[in-house]
């Protein structure tokens, strides 16, 4: 059986770069009308039909967009996907998915290879938890860069050149704990994220920040069990409130996200604790699913659909014209829910 001939071969017996047999077949233009003939004779010569089944993969690449992104089991995520794909489609662009499994042990070279080899129109990577722990992932990116325009929606990465579109999250805690404060709590707690505080981001520095600007009671046993799920919410409070004695518990409780926090209400429901007489909470991201929650939540909106929109329409412009690479930040908002003790007013919690 004959070998089945590739864009590379082509490109060897023209004497031309793999792109510009990509251009040929794409009908870009910036091809001499010589070497277009050269190439063009080449690929019939080995097969009329493969040149057509190259033209067409080499059209559908260059309307598809790589989607970077961890796994979607957590709402949030799958927020930020189903907005990206929408926006993608309404502007005539389609996505590949590359997602990032929990637990697998995968190479963010090898996946930036993979696309690089896709010749794909741009790609979009979506963070905000990974960056701290990732030593791979900024030499991915660079050398996605290399062959195609990439926006990023998470925190700027100082070696990384790219569009970034972020919340000041930091900011965005700080003001809840503050707002905490306001209310007369002196002892609050931070669940969820990773491993220790100095890895959770964003968020883990502004609950910190605050912690020290309003002189708040600083205790290790205040940072509950690592993770990123309703059951990180259900072991933190468990833990934390199993370990410490009654008169050193926390009054009120900072999640790392509204899927955390929900795990902490379960088990606060569980030790027969009032939300929020007994233990006020406050969440993040503002999911679907945090107004009907038992007290409904107040939590932090990031917004999240309008960045990812704002993401597609950056990478295609970025795609069809250069453009220099700018970082957004969208300020996130404060959604005062009944699970803060706002309605409680101010109490001497001291």
């Amino acid at each position: 059986m004959a070998k089945k001939r590739t864009i590379y071969d082509i490109a060897r017996e023209a004497g031309v770069a793999p792109s510009t047999v990509s251009r040929v077949f794409s009908g870009h233009k910036n091809v001499s009308a010589k070497t277009r003939t050269k190439v063009e004779a080449i690929a019939r010569a080995y097969n009329f039909t493969t040149l057509e089944n190259l033209r067409q993969q080499v059209s559908l690449a260059r309307q598809t967009f790589a989607v970077i992104i961890p796994e979607t089991r957590d709402q949030y995520w799958g927020r930020i996907l189903s907005a990206a794909n929408r926006e993608a489609k309404r502007l005539g662009y389609q996505t590949m998915l590359f997602q990032l499994l929990d637990g697998e042990d995968y190479d963010m070279t090898e996946i930036a290879r993979r696309i690089i080899h896709w010749r794909l129109r741009g790609a979009l990577y979506i963070g905000g938890v990974f960056e701290a722990v990732r030593p791979d992932l900024p030499v991915a990116l660079n050398r996605l860069m290399e062959h195609m325009p990439l926006v990023a929606i998470s925190p700027p990465l100082d070696t990384v050149k790219c569009t970034f579109l972020h919340n000041d999250l930091e900011t965005a805690m700080f003001q809840a704990v503050q707002h905490l404060h306001m209310m007369g709590h002196r002892r609050v707690a931070f669940i969820g994220g990773n491993k220790t505080l100095a890895a959770s981001g964003a968020r883990a520095r502004g609950y910190l920040r605050a912690v020290e600007e309003f002189g708040l009671v600083k205790d290790d046993a205040y940072h509950g069990a690592a993770g990123f799920t309703a059951e990180t919410g259900e072991i933190a409070v468990l833990r934390m409130l199993t370990t410490i004695p009654r008169h050193r518990w926390p009054t009120a409780i900072v999640a790392f996200s509204d899927l955390v926090a929900v795990g902490a209400i379960h088990q606060l429901h569980s030790m027969n604790l009032k939300l929020p007489e007994d233990m006020a909470l406050i969440g993040c991201d503002n999911t679907y699913f945090s107004p009907h929650t038992l007290p409904p939540l107040t939590t932090i909106d990031l917004f999240s659909e309008e960045r990812a929109r704002t993401a597609i329409v950056e990478l295609v412009s970025s795609s069809e014209n250069q453009k220099a690479p700018v970082t957004l930040i969208r300020a996130p908002a404060l959604i005062i829910r009944e699970s803060c003790g706002a309605k409680l007013g101010y109490r001497d919690l001291s």
